[in-house]
């Protein structure tokens, strides 16, 4: 009867999960605050739209479900904009990082741009429109740790996409080159802008 528990909450884990990835192939979205550049809207239990969720809200009903849509139009010029500096004039993700804070554009949480927030853009399939799911696990009394890619669940054109194909391949494809190619002033620049948002490093290089 000790083992009993335990068991019973890694079936009913299990179960969960398997339903949150059958509703995220169908194209709802799972998780919390959108992307930069997107829009949670609410959707009845009949497929309905109910109203747009502002920063913080959920859901308040099991039955309701969350879609993505494209956010303002400033936002979606400005994501347009990070693609296309990165991919196209060879502009580093603190560079970038540095010109949206001097424009006064903010990211997604309200606070400024680093690199790291610039490099989440660029890797993130949900501006082609695909719903990903399972990047991050959480397990309680845990810090949240990376799911590696073969772990993540996906769904192809499951909303409207704000960057096409080509666009987000070509930027894939620049960002292997430059982490080939990166200087000591470009790592410090790195370094400098991860001890501005965490604040401070450990020894071993990792943010604490």
């Amino acid at each position: 009867q000790t083992c009993a528990l335990p068991i019973f909450s890694r079936d009913l884990s299990s179960k969960v999960f398997a339903a949150q990835c059958h509703l995220v192939k169908l194209g709802f979205r799972q998780g919390g605050s959108p992307p930069y550049g997107y829009r949670r809207q609410l959707l009845d239990a009949n497929g309905k739209p109910k109203c747009m969720l502002e920063f913080g809200q959920r859901k308040s009903l099991q039955t309701e479900r969350v879609i993505l849509k494209p956010g303002p139009q400033h936002e979606i010029e400005t994501v347009r904009e990070i693609f296309r500096q990165f991919a196209f004039e060879q502009k580093s993700e603190s560079k970038i990082a540095r010109e949206l804070n001097q424009e006064g554009i903010l990211n997604s949480t309200g606070r400024p741009w680093t690199h790291q927030t610039v490099r989440y853009v660029l890797s993130n399939e949900s501006y082609l429109g695909t719903n990903v799911y399972n990047r991050v696990s959480v397990r309680l009394g845990m810090k949240a740790r990376d799911n590696s890619p073969n772990e993540w669940v996906k769904a192809p054109n499951a909303f409207e996409a704000i960057i096409d194909q080509e666009m987000f391949e070509r930027a894939q494809r620049t960002h292997k080159q430059s982490r080939i190619i990166l200087s000591d002033r470009e790592m410090l620049a790195r370094l400098a802008s991860l001890l501005r948002e965490k604040g401070r490093l450990s020894e071993i290089g990792r943010a604490s």
